[in-house]
């Protein structure tokens, strides 16, 4: 039973980095409907032997399994696992997981994906709505909202402390951090525009009758 258990350990510890890797690689970018398990396994798998052939290639997984094989009581290298442990197990998966990330997510943006893209989990936006969010760090938007046979215009503002929900989301949902009361122009009196508190804006694209994205450049 203790082989079996040291053999189950060994086996997580090697396989864990990767699901690390993979499922931080997956944050801020295009959704998918769904993912299969077996996607998830065998993309888990991969940068699991790619984080693993890269360390052993390093030679730090050989010197590991000669100190712990040396005849001492393994108890006398915990210092040196844990180290290993930490390094392999969390920071090295979670760095290269946060930069995949960071470098998929800009390509996706782009819209100008390559086969290498797609080999390492990029995707193509669901939606025209995906697209046109998922690309704005900061901009200014102005809502037509119609609800019971009236419409009321929004000038709003889409910022770090917004949000726009993702495909499969249906019908997607809209935070806006900051909005005024405004005309179809987008014209805010000042007394509005000074107003305190400020106040956000949760909206339900159903209720949406027209969007328009402002460029905030064009007021300077």
């Amino acid at each position: 039973m203790p082989s079996t258990l040291i053999g189950l350990a060994i086996a997580i510890a090697f396989v864990l980095p990767g699901f690390i890797t993979a499922d931080l690689a997956e944050s801020r970018r295009a959704s998918k409907a769904s993912r299969s398990d077996l996607e998830l396994v065998l993309r888990g798998l991969f940068w699991a032997l790619v984080i693993q052939g890269a360390v052993a290639a390093l030679g730090w997984t050989q010197t590991i399994v000669e100190d712990v094989s040396s005849g001492d009581d393994w108890q006398h290298h915990l210092g040196e696992l844990a180290t290993f442990s930490i390094v392999v197990g969390v920071i090295i998966p979670t760095i290269l997981g946060l930069l995949l990330s960071v470098w998929l997510r800009s390509s996706e943006q782009r819209g100008q994906l390559r086969f290498w893209h797609y080999a390492l989990g990029a995707r193509d936006y669901r939606k025209a709505w995906d697209f046109v969010f998922g690309r704005q760090d900061g901009t200014y938007l102005l809502l037509s909202l119609g609800e019971d046979g009236k419409t009321k215009h929004f000038l709003g503002k889409y910022g770090p402390n917004s949000y726009a929900t993702q495909a499969p989301t249906d019908p997607a949902e809209l935070f806006l951090e900051e909005v005024w009361p405004s005309d179809e122009t987008g014209v805010v009196d000042a007394e509005t525009l000074e107003r305190e508190p400020k106040r956000g804006l949760w909206v339900n694209t159903d209720h949406i009758d027209r969007l328009e994205i402002l460029d905030p450049q064009d007021g300077d």
